[in-house]
């Protein structure tokens, strides 16, 4: 708002915030978020040097690693320490992004001073999903005290091979009950909402438990049944059931395919089977380890290349092979879009850390499409709210609107407060709304729906059309980012010099509706007093305000009217 970027404004959607903050990141500064940093390369002695530190994260970075493990610090002075780092972050790079701290807890944060707990086998031996949850729970207190937003486990894997020297750090050998306890685990750390709790990453996907000969990184050799129901099991239930955040890849190849550069393994499977959303970070040196290990790639920007392609996100411990993304892209090897990818990701999840609930105004956006063409409008928050407004591009035949949301809860208390905070008929613990859609408007609705994506589409085509022909007449068009697939349900152009008005007259004597959305700010109105603004409170805001102007948009214009409207726009302009 204002002077402020979208991005740092805590109201704005959580999209939108990332969004902004995308568009304005340089590669390498994108590129930067997707590495991380070892501590010894920001200290001297167990204390921030600052010159190394400020050289060293001009770029930024996603990740610094291991405080806790890579000190002799207590927790008071690791804190002190985090903090330091993070104001280098935020008051010395460009664009202020801090960075996720992340640490190893499988048997208690592995830091001078914190808990030790057994062994996740020991625990497994109790079966106490309560218990784990618990002893989850003192391990985010103790990291979140210390700046650790990010913690290396649980180890999710299904161990069927004794010889395996990695057993200890598992849950046993059987999925089920490693789901459940790694499922409690994980509610104990990241809690029903991350800016209180601390990020898990679930490990080792996939199958690390099953390798040839017990020797740790061997090949494994299975099928694709067993792969799911045994192996991909527990992370199936961390994610649908606590909301998993982050993912590490196996070292080990699954019928030759290594784990760190299969699309198979860490798109397919992992986000399109399992529903993964988050984010999927290298186990250490995993990505070299496709040239040194695996021989998949010819080199260390070939492997970057397989691993980014696959969606693993961010290289860890530090910065390797991933360092040369930016010459990739350069050299247009690796498409900046899977960049963005993976950015966006990181992006998100260093948001969601700060308690950012999304409320998506979708009002106008019915088929709207962002975030490269994945996510639809109403589906990036909490809840989305449209409105089906006679005029909007799905329309009722007089007031009507939807919420939609993922959250059951959430849905059944909405359901109660659209008809008189009603829980069953008669019953009423809540004060509620007359705000029921009723009946004759949801038919029309079902049948305009049909229609929905034809009529996208057409507006599209006349956006296309508007924007080729107003190309040099002094008018600016709207701009679509890449990826993005905008519906127009206004065709809004902005008029510069103080000719808005003007324009807006002249194509009125000629029979051409247009609309000002809207004359006046809303921080502006006499409803919004309360709030505090005063003019110049908001100046991009109030600069853009006088220049808007919507001119006509909707699926039954014709390809003469456009000429028209267009031709109209131009005279003016260029007498003018």
């Amino acid at each position: 708002m204002g002077d402020t970027p979208v991005y740092r404004d805590s109201s704005a959607a959580l999209d939108a915030r990332v969004d902004d903050l995308l568009r304005r990141m340089t590669l390498e500064e994108k590129v930067a978020q997707l590495g991380g940093v070892w501590l010894a390369e920001l200290v001297t002695n167990d204390r921030l040097d600052v010159a190394r530190a400020r050289a060293r994260l001009r770029h930024g970075t996603g990740h610094v690693t291991r405080i806790g493990a890579a000190t002799d610090l207590r927790p008071v002075a690791r804190a002190e320490l985090a903090n330091d780092i993070q104001r280098v972050l935020l008051e010395d790079t460009r664009l202020g992004i801090p960075a996720i701290v992340h640490e190893e807890s499988v048997g208690g944060l592995c830091a001078r001073d914190a808990t030790v707990f057994p062994q996740a086998i020991g625990l497994a031996a109790t079966w106490d999903p309560a218990l784990v949850e618990a002893v989850a729970s003192v391990i985010r207190e103790q990291m979140l005290a210390t700046g650790a937003r990010q913690t290396l486990a649980p180890v999710l894997d299904v161990a069927r091979d004794p010889r395996w020297g990695r057993v200890e750090e598992t849950y046993g050998e059987d999925p089920y009950l490693a789901g459940v306890l790694g499922t409690a685990y994980v509610r104990g750390l990241q809690t029903d909402a991350l800016a209180g709790g601390v990020v898990c990453t679930g490990k080792h996907f996939l199958a690390y438990g099953l390798p040839e000969g017990g020797m740790n990184h061997a090949p494994v050799q299975l099928g694709p049944r067993e792969l799911r129901e045994v192996f991909a099991e527990p992370f199936a239930a961390a994610i649908r059931d606590a909301g998993l955040a982050s993912v590490m890849n196996s070292y080990s190849s699954i019928d030759g395919l290594p784990c760190a550069g299969s699309a198979e393994i860490l798109t397919r499977l992992l986000r399109d089977e399992l529903a993964f959303d988050g984010v999927v970070v290298a186990d250490y040196f995993a990505v070299a380890l496709l040239e040194q290990a695996h021989r998949t790639a010819a080199s260390r920007r070939d492997a970057a290349r397989q691993a980014l392609a696959a969606g693993l996100d961010v290289e860890l411990p530090a910065f390797d092979c991933y360092r040369e993304l930016a010459a990739l892209v350069a050299s247009g090897t690796v498409p900046e879009v899977l960049v963005d990818r993976s950015v966006r990701r990181v992006l998100r999840q260093i948001a969601q850390d700060r308690n950012i609930t999304i409320i998506e105004d979708a009002a106008q956006a019915h088929g709207a499409v962002t975030d490269d063409r994945s996510t639809k409008a109403g589906a990036s928050g909490r809840v989305g709210c449209f409105s089906f407004y006679c005029s909007k591009n799905l329309g009722a035949y007089g007031e009507a609107g939807s919420i939609t949301t993922n959250d059951d809860r959430l849905a059944e208390e909405l359901r109660a407060l659209r008809e008189h905070g009603q829980s069953t008929r008669y019953y009423h613990p809540v004060v509620g709304y007359n705000a029921r859609l009723d009946e004759i408007q949801a038919a029309i609705l079902r049948i305009k729906l049909r229609r929905l994506p034809e009529w996208n589409t057409r507006r599209r085509e006349l956006a296309r059309t508007y924007e080729k022909l107003l190309a040099g007449s002094g008018v600016i068009t709207p701009e679509i980012p890449s990826g993005e697939r905008h519906v127009f349900y206004v065709y809004c152009i902005r008029v510069p010099n103080g000719r808005r008005d003007d324009l807006r007259k002249y194509l009125g004597e000629r029979g051409i509706g247009t609309q000002i959305h809207y004359p006046v700010p809303i921080h502006l109105q006499q409803s919004a007093e309360f709030l505090g603004y005063r003019k110049g409170d908001l100046p991009v805001t109030e600069r853009l305000a006088p220049e808007v102007l919507s001119i006509p948009m909707y699926p039954e214009l014709t390809d003469d009217q456009v000429d028209r409207v267009t031709t109209s726009i131009r005279e003016f302009m260029k007498g003018n």
